[in-house]
């Protein structure tokens, strides 16, 4: 005999009586028109598996807990309470089949007829399958310490010590220096004159 219910961790959840079983696997290729009027494809979305139960409820039976009974009250409210905490579960189609794991309400209906009892409620479950994906990483991007315009200015180094950077100007002024540029250095100290140099170099 099949039995239809969820679960949610170690309680599980099944009407008095199951009198139907859906269950739906669908999708959807993407539809393109061409030139030539003709319609291709180029990718397929998978829909979310859903699922419903069909039944009766009179006094349900919590299988987790042995033989405790429960109301149809205590039933739809504890189904409610699933619902609202947003929780994923597994759905139960049948022994044979595999279950559907990490579902979530889209339909609790209750309905009474005049030929149901006075404890009894007709019911219809539906659910629908989510499906998680890993959170993207975030990635850490090695940039090199950038280098202070001024001369002189301290900044932490990465074992912590306190080091001058050198001024980029500075720096390529005596390297064209080193590259035979020593008359570019006097000429430009020449128009500069003494006072000049110092206004020029930050001194005084």
């Amino acid at each position: 005999m099949a039995i239809f219910y969820i679960k949610d961790g170690s309680s599980v959840y099944e009407m008095t009586a199951t009198t139907e079983v859906q269950f739906s696997y669908t999708g959807q290729p993407t539809k393109f028109k061409v030139e030539s009027g003709a319609t291709i494809t180029d990718h397929y979305n998978i829909s979310n598996a859903t699922a419903s139960f069909n039944g009766i409820v009179t006094s349900v039976v919590l299988l987790s807990n042995g033989d405790n009974q429960l109301s149809p009250k205590q039933y739809i409210e504890s189904l409610r309470a699933l619902q609202i905490s947003k929780r994923p579960f597994t759905v139960y189609l049948d022994d044979k089949l595999t279950p559907i794991k990490n579902c979530l309400f889209t339909t609790i209906d209750g309905s009474k007829g005049v030929d149901d009892g006075l404890s009894s409620w007709r019911m219809r479950l539906g659910f629908e399958q989510i499906r998680l994906e890993d959170r993207a990483q975030e990635g850490v991007l090695e940039v090199e310490p950038s280098v202070e315009v001024l001369n002189g200015v301290s900044s932490k180094t990465d074992a912590g010590n306190t080091q001058a950077k050198e001024n980029p100007t500075t720096n390529s002024l005596f390297r064209t220096v080193g590259e035979g540029g020593t008359n570019l250095l006097k000429n430009a100290l020449g128009e500069l004159g003494t006072g000049g140099f110092n206004s020029f170099s930050g001194g005084g």
